[in-house]
Formats: structure tokens, sequence, C-alpha cells
């Protein structure tokens, strides 16, 4: 079978997926570009015809053995980890976060029983994996209120509490250095005023601590929640796979997670002496690295009020390193999402210079279980056209770090969520 990646021209009337379909191409739409492969194996393509219906053929790859559309699969990972478990699979397109493989039906099933942190799922025809987004030529108009929450971002700040979070030898979640940051966490909220609680949360081998901060608005009855999360801990995996981690492995998790949980602390900072309308609720999630356990327990135990009455969770996870020729977001959600990603998108257009990618495919990370759950829940994570190869392990260390993209990425969260909160009038 002949794969190709496409894309449109200029002067092209129709969609590209169109005129892909009416080439007999089926597609897999991942930002700009296009991973083609033929609709019948039996016919070669005329690359030539494609071209001169308006398509842009990038690349031809080179048949891939007896691979046909049903030995397609796409894999969402997180750094190299599906690329470390399963070096000997054949990678068809490489975009980093995603990929797609050619791989046997046994062994794929094999592969999914795997427990590395990835997804592998055989890849539908015409399917948008993720887009991105056109910036507005003249961007939305500002809203001064919003810029100045915006503006009071700090990098010193943030960076601040990134170097003391990255400082602990491991935040594995069994680990006395994750206890030490949480609580550490927990009490810089407390001296900003919020009121703030830790929920143990029951994981294998032991306890974790759920950190909770919450600001209450000052409107009256009907009160939305604002939530702004991130996981905590961080990990380090043997380069076996099928070997347990090890609690006491070195994991500075600067990008994985220490980036995230700094800007949580940072949201906090800026929006702790506002006066706003609508609650606040700050949350650093322990057991993350084990399957999402610290997320998942707090959405078990959360109230059905509660969840009605949350009307957007962002969650941050890896967000200060650069894996894109510019700087860029993903903002990842579900098809319940889409309302916050769109306004997160907005943000981004109107106060920051970052390019935004979107996707309605949720991949392991703290947003899942609120969108499991039935609520708009987004990730917003730095743009990964290749692979962040550090996490995971002792690598993933404050060097790494761009602080400027974080930064972006915090004034688009910040922007957003100052929208969602409100401002409390006392006329």
């Amino acid at each position: 079978m002949q794969f190709a990646i496409c894309g449109s021209r200029p002067d092209a009337s129709d969609s590209p997926a169109k005129l892909l379909e009416q080439s007999g191409l089926h597609w897999l739409k991942l930002g700009h570009e296009y991973f083609c492969h033929t609709a019948d194996p039996a016919k070669p393509v005329d690359w030539r015809k494609v071209e001169a219906a308006g398509i842009r053929v990038r690349e031809v790859a080179r048949e891939a053995g007896r691979a046909d559309a049903e030995s397609l699969y796409l894999v969402t990972q997180e750094g190299r980890l599906f690329q470390r478990a399963h070096p000997d699979v054949p990678v068809l397109l490489d975009k980093g976060r995603y990929l797609v493989v050619s791989l046997d039906r046994r062994r794929a099933d094999e592969i999914v029983q795997h427990g590395a942190r990835f997804a592998l799922r055989p890849a539908a025809r015409n399917e948008i994996v993720f887009e991105t987004l056109t910036r507005p030529h003249a961007p939305p108009a500002a809203d001064q209120r919003i810029k100045g929450i915006v503006d009071a971002i700090d990098r010193a700040s943030f960076a601040a509490v990134l170097t003391e979070l990255a400082r602990h030898p491991t935040r594995h979640s069994l680990s006395t250095h994750f206890q030490d940051a949480a609580r550490q966490a927990a009490d810089r909220l407390r001296l900003m005023g919020y009121q703030v609680s830790l929920e143990n949360v029951r994981i294998p081998g032991g306890n974790t601590l759920n950190v909770i901060a919450d600001k209450r608005g000052l409107g009256d009855r009907g009160r939305s929640l604002a939530l702004v999360c991130a996981h905590l801990d961080s990990v380090n995996h043997p380069e076996d796979h099928s070997q347990p981690d090890d609690p006491a492995a070195p994991a500075p998790g600067a990008d994985d997670n220490a980036s995230g949980s700094a800007g949580v602390l940072e949201i906090a900072r800026v929006l702790k002496d506002r006066p706003i309308r609508n609650d606040l609720r700050l949350i650093l999630f322990g057991g993350e690295e084990q399957d999402l356990l610290g997320s998942q327990d707090y959405v078990r135990r959360l109230p059905a009020a509660e969840r009605a009455r949350t009307k957007s969770v962002v969650n941050m996870d890896m967000i200060a390193v650069v894996n894109t020729r510019s700087p860029t977001v993903l903002l990842e959600g579900g098809p319940i999402s889409k309302a916050t990603i769109a306004g997160l998108a907005s943000a981004a257009h109107t106060y920051t210079t970052l390019r935004v990618n979107t996707s309605l495919k949720p991949h392991d990370s703290d947003h899942v279980p609120f969108i499991d759950a039935g609520m708009p829940a987004v990730l917003t994570i730095e743009g990964n056209d290749k692979a962040n190869e550090n996490i995971h392990s002792a690598n993933d260390t404050l060097n790494h770090i761009d602080h400027e993209l974080a930064l972006e990425i915090l004034r688009m969260n910040t922007a957003f969520v100052a929208g969602e909160v409100g401002e409390h009038s006392s006329s």
C-alpha cells in the first residue's frame, strides 16, 4: 500500500479532504497535514493526477511491506514511551505526540495490554486527529480588566516555584518528597488566603494526596465554579516497561509536571486579591502517574450539585518545553469541551502569540476523568510535533525549560479563567 503526506494548494477551490476523497484516498488530518493512503490497495496511485486535482503532495512514503488499511493504528503517547517500549514497530508518520504505525492485529492486541503510557487504536478513515487554528488577521479586542490580570503574571515568581518543585529528588506519589511538596504548596496557598484541604487518596502501595484550594466568589446565589488543576507528582519509568516504577528513582519532573503545578500556583497568586463573582478552585493532584488516581478519586467524591455547577476545568500538564517550530499549545478535550476549547483559543489569540492546535481525542491526563463524568475539561499542554524525550526520566530537568512558552500558556489560561470567574462589583 502507498502512503503520502498531503495538503492543499493555495489555488485549490475545494477542501483538501474533499479533493483527497475524490482522488480515491483515505486520510487522517494532523494539523495542516493529511496522512493519505489508497482506498483500494490493488490500484497504484498516480500522484501526478492527485496533484492535478489540487492537492500538494509533500512526501510519498515507501510501500510499507504488507501494510493495508486494516493494519494502520494511531498512537497517542507521552514523550517517546511507545517507541521506547516497541522500537521495532514501523512508524509511518511521526508527529511527536501522535504516530501512525503499521501493525498486524495479533501484535496490536498484545500491545494494547501493555502498561506503558500510550494509547493505541485502529486508525479511523477520514478522521481529524488534531487541527491547527488560523490566527485572526486582527486579534480580538482585549478586556482591560483581564489584561491587567494577565500582565501580573511574573516570570520570577513562576520560576522560583518551578525551581523549588524540581529540586525535590523525586515527587513520586508514594515518596516523602511528594508529601513535602504537597504540604509546601498547601502552605503557600493558605498564605495567599485560600481555603485549603488535603485529601488522602489510596493508590497501589500506599496513599498520596490531593491539594485543594478554594476562593469563594462574592456573587449572589447560583455561582458557577471554575476549576484549574495540574498533577504534582513525577515518575521515572524503568527502561524495561514490564518492571514496576521505583519510588526512589530520581525524577525531578521539571516539565512533567512541576511546570503545570507552578502554573496553578502562579494563577493563584495573581487572582488572590481580586474580587471575583464566581467560585474558583485550584487542585494539585497526586497519583496522576499511577493511572490518574488522584483526579479519579476527586471526581468520584464530587457531589452531583458540584459537578453541575462546574463551568470549566483547565488542566495544565507539561507547559514548558518547545517541541515545535514556533511556540504552540495543544488544547485537548472531548466533544463536551468544545466551548471551553473555543474560549481558551480566543484567549490565546487575544493575549498571546501562541499557535493553537486543538483535539477532541482526550488522552491520559487529569482532564479525562472530568470528561468521562460529563464535565467540560481541557488539557493545555505544549505543542508536540517532535517528542519531549526527557519526561519520565532523570533527565526532565530545569535546563530544558523554556520559560517564555510556559508564561504564554499561563497568560492564555489566566485570561480564560479570569473571564470565567468574572469580577464582583460592590455597586
